[in-house]
């Protein structure tokens, strides 16, 4: 199965030339750096272990994710660039489910060097059932973010970069998480190139304990307080002139990478912790994010906030991205073969 990459800007087409054709499995969207797709010098691991852990297929590719809460999954923009949601299957719980709904960051432009890889997919309330989400980010500790954090790599991609039919076995690694100086050094060697954000990304790894082709849209993670949370989503590796050699980038899941998901699935939110409102009283973390002037955070042409504010203003459900409704749990009742509930 091929990996699915990002597709190339012309500032990468002229500076790599031929890498693209130089492998099937090593396409360059970065130069020098292809999507992360499995996990290089990693442990094979128990997906009971990971049950929030999601397979994404689509295009004849194939994907991580992270259910981040009831019916959503978190993957990687370039998973899911230009697909239907009929074209996407998540697999969850042992079983494949049909994804309903496909949000794609508005800022995403299909290059991985200008951030945003993000993503979510809506799939079927069953698809989730008994799983607990990932908590996704966190406003209250920005020290979960910081270099030197015991990290986990998650991912179901080439564990041997010469070898593309070790793809698809279920990885863990145990790993630290990089300064923005050190990926920096990676993936900006020369001063006419300019491929790490450090708003926007997060990096992880070491040499040859790494991301590789397949664990792209997988989750970053690291433990704080006793619980689980997920601070980047898989988006690329080095690849040229090395394979899968370096340290990976991710998308940092903070500032208005987080508002925007916050946005879209409102109950992220929740798991941020409780919160005192301007007026001294019990409120909850509630996320902005779009064209709105009134937001005071700019993130290129859209702008964001997070704001403590009283339960249940606005509304506490979470959105729908454009795309196919689900139908509703009791038309789906001993009629499987409804579009949408072939579950």
């Amino acid at each position: 199965m091929k990996s699915k990459f990002p597709n190339s800007n012309a500032r990468a087409r002229r500076t790599i030339g031929a890498l693209a054709a130089a492998s099937a499995v090593f396409a360059g969207s970065m130069v020098a750096a292809a999507p992360a797709n499995a996990i290089i010098g990693g442990n094979p691991a128990s997906r009971s272990s990971y049950p929030y852990f999601a397979r994404i297929d689509g295009g004849g590719s194939m994907c991580g994710g992270s259910v981040i809460a009831p019916t959503w999954v978190l993957t990687a923009a370039h998973c899911v660039d230009n697909l239907t949601a009929g074209q996407v299957k998540v697999g969850l719980n042992g079983r494949t489910h049909p994804a309903f709904s496909i949000g794609v960051h508005p800022l995403w432009n299909g290059n991985a060097s200008d951030g945003h890889d993000l993503a979510v997919v809506m799939v079927p309330a069953s698809a989730t059932t008994k799983i607990v989400p990932v908590q996704v980010g966190t406003v209250t500790d920005p020290g979960a973010f910081a270099a030197g954090n015991q990290a986990t790599m998650l991912g179901l991609g080439l564990t041997d970069p010469s070898s593309p039919s070790s793809v698809g076995v279920f990885h863990e690694l145990k790993t630290v998480l990089r300064s923005d100086d050190d990926m920096d050094d990676i993936y900006n060697k020369w001063y006419w190139f300019d491929h790490w954000n450090s708003s926007l990304m997060i990096g992880a790894g070491w040499t040859n304990h790494t991301a590789c082709s397949g664990d792209s849209g997988g989750p970053l993670t690291v433990r704080r307080g006793g619980k689980t949370v997920q601070v980047g989503v898989a988006s690329f590796v080095r690849s040229w002139p090395g394979k899968c050699d370096e340290p990976a980038g991710f998308a940092q899941l903070s500032h208005g990478d987080l508002a925007w998901l916050g946005t879209i699935v409102r109950s992220i939110a929740d798991r941020w912790g409780p919160c005192t409102t301007r007026h001294g009283s019990a409120g909850k973390y509630v996320a902005f994010y779009g064209a709105s002037p009134l937001y005071p955070h700019r993130d290129g042409r859209m702008s964001w906030k997070i704001e403590c504010l009283l339960p249940g203003k606005p509304g506490p459900t979470d959105s729908t991205p454009p795309g196919p409704k689900p139908p509703a749990d009791h038309v789906c009742q001993n009629k499987p073969w409804t579009p949408g509930c072939e579950d």
